[in-house]
């Protein structure tokens, strides 16, 4: 049951974004650009955070039990359900016609990246028997790709 929970949470956060983009962009609290970087940004700095929490109470020995650690998880799954009102939609901004080949294109190299990544955490672990690498890793990429997400990202069309 408690293997669940951060999917079934995760859920509940996604489509509760997509709720919350409308309703900043239809009562014009902010603009679809300004929305979706907001919502990106907690989809990607929120679990960087939860990840890198998580490192450092490795590193430090300092032990978690099992509910911090879940509670811990949940958030960072949880957390990257924002990410479907932020990265996730705005394929759809820039080009109605063509929103489904550039998100194929988008998944297909995160794909790739995950197939990568599951090497290289079997790499990790191996070498360093620790997770906290890992999870600093992965918030690493969390950051990096708010960090380009923010500056470079835009919700008008781009293509027709």
């Amino acid at each position: 049951m408690l293997s669940v929970l951060p999917w079934f949470v995760t859920v509940l956060v996604s489509n509760s974004s997509g709720w919350a983009a409308d309703g900043l962009t239809n009562s014009k609290l902010m603009s679809l650009t300004h929305t979706r970087k907001v919502l990106q940004t907690l989809g990607s700095v929120g679990p960087a955070l939860c990840l890198l929490y998580l490192a450092s109470a490795q590193a430090s020995s300092k032990e978690l039990d099992m509910g911090d650690a879940l509670a811990l998880l949940t958030a960072t799954l949880s957390l990257g359900g924002f990410q479907s009102a932020g990265f996730a939609s705005n394929h759809q901004d820039i080009s109605n016609r063509y929103a489904a080949i550039l998100f194929g294109i988008t998944n297909a190299l995160s794909s790739l990246m995950g197939t990568f990544s599951v090497y290289a955490t079997g790499v990790i672990l191996e070498e360093t028997g620790s997770w906290s690498l890992v999870f600093e890793l992965v918030a690493a990429f969390y950051l990096v790709g708010a960090a380009f997400f923010i500056a470079l990202a835009s919700a008008e069309q781009q293509f027709d």
